[in-house]
């Protein structure tokens, strides 16, 4: 069976320049709070508590999580993508621990804006890679 080809070539698509030594140690470092965050968020869905309650445990895991997130975007200069999972931890502690209801709303608009920080960077994100590949 003949392979079937498209009738203009595809471009390349360009890599982000190579990370320095110390960026690259910082990157994996950066996931030690991802993955410690994502193991107590897990572990407490098995009522496996390693401190505090099982509500406390997975807040901790994913504020871990989200902050580990943002730390990589920073290390990696991807400033509105490391706002948007800050703004999202921020809307998630904040509506956890908030005891006014007036507050969950101010929650929830600090978690959309977060939300849409992140949507548009997997966006424009996206359309780069659309662009580039034809």
């Amino acid at each position: 069976m003949a392979k079937k080809r498209s009738p203009h070539p595809r471009k390349t698509v360009q890599k982000a320049p190579p990370l320095s030594r110390r960026r690259q140690l910082f990157l994996v470092a950066a996931l030690v709070p991802v993955t410690v965050g994502l193991f107590l968020f897990i572990a407490s869905w098995f009522e496996f508590t390693l401190f505090g309650t099982p509500e406390s445990q997975t807040l901790a895991g994913a504020l871990l999580a989200l902050g580990g997130f943002a730390l990589a975007n920073v290390i990696q200069g991807l400033w509105r993508l490391a706002a948007g999972w800050v703004l999202l931890a921020a809307a998630i502690w904040l509506a956890v621990s908030a005891a006014q209801p007036e507050l969950r709303w101010v929650a929830g608009a600090i978690g959309a804006v977060g939300l849409a920080l992140l949507l548009a960077s997997f966006v424009s994100r996206y359309r780069e890679v659309r662009k580039q590949s034809g």
